[in-house]
């Protein structure tokens, strides 16, 4: 609440507002209750988050080839499993780059293929896999967003408005395509835009919270607008965890 001497600056990784301080001025901040990086941290993060952003544009089928020869030496039942279920190196990577793409770690590789030789049978779309091994990764997933308290400050999704998202799907021959009427999709995209500023203004991260049916196509609609925002679905909420709304999207 007090103020803090120093340049007022944006925080490069996040986004957030943030000041330059002196670091004789570090001690009465940290009084202060103030988040204090030092210039090398600050630094390291940013370098994370930039590869963080562009990890699923680099991760090759042959980089596959090799996490999953690594994986079969002790786990060597499930890449056998996988294999059996039909899954190819192409599907694996294009499963593992959907997770990549939204900042979801893939260290847990084994739960990951698991979840993919479970339903790849029946299942043959990626983004559906993507959404199923996401689940499977739910308490994962909880855990990179909530706070000591142990609750997730969310931006709630009226059911109207995913009605309106529904209703814009079209089957095509290569899949599902997003078509909403110009003038609801442009009013969507503001509303978006304005609780995100909003949230951020808290010196919160955008985290929006939807139905299983309509995440991955909100969060196509939310990245070109709020740059860092996750989307969770409520079948990604583990029940330890309670949900804080902190604003909604409504029509």
């Amino acid at each position: 609440e007090e103020k803090v001497e120093g340049e007022e600056t944006t925080e490069p990784a996040f986004g957030l507002p943030a000041i330059w301080i002196d670091e004789a001025n570090r001690e009465r901040a940290e009084r202060l209750g103030y988040t204090v990086v030092d210039a090398p941290s600050v630094i390291a993060t940013h370098l994370t988050e930039v590869i963080k952003i562009y990890a699923a544009e680099v991760l090759g089928r042959q980089d596959v080839q090799t996490l999953l020869n690594s994986l079969s030496t002790d786990y060597s039942a499930v890449v056998e499993e996988v294999r059996n279920a039909g899954a190819k190196i192409g599907d694996i990577q294009k499963v593992l780059k959907g997770l990549l793409r939204e900042g979801v770690s893939i260290r847990d590789l084994v739960t990951i293929l698991e979840t993919v030789a479970d339903y790849f049978p029946t299942v043959k779309d990626h983004d559906e896999l993507v959404e199923l091994v996401r689940q499977a990764l739910s308490r994962q997933i909880c855990q990179q967003y909530v706070t000591e308290e142990k609750k997730i400050p969310v931006i709630t999704v009226s059911k109207e408005v995913e009605e309106e998202i529904k209703n814009a799907i079209v089957e095509t021959d290569k899949g599902k395509r997003f078509a909403m009427e110009p003038s609801s999709q442009r009013k969507l995209v503001e509303r978006i835009s304005d609780e995100g500023k909003k949230v951020r203004q808290k010196g919160l991260k955008p985290i929006f919270l939807t139905s299983p049916d309509t995440r991955a196509l909100f969060r196509n609609i939310v990245a070109s607008v709020v740059p860092n925002a996750a989307v969770l679905s409520s079948f990604e909420i583990v029940p330890d965890i309670r949900l804080e709304a902190v604003g909604s999207i409504a029509l």
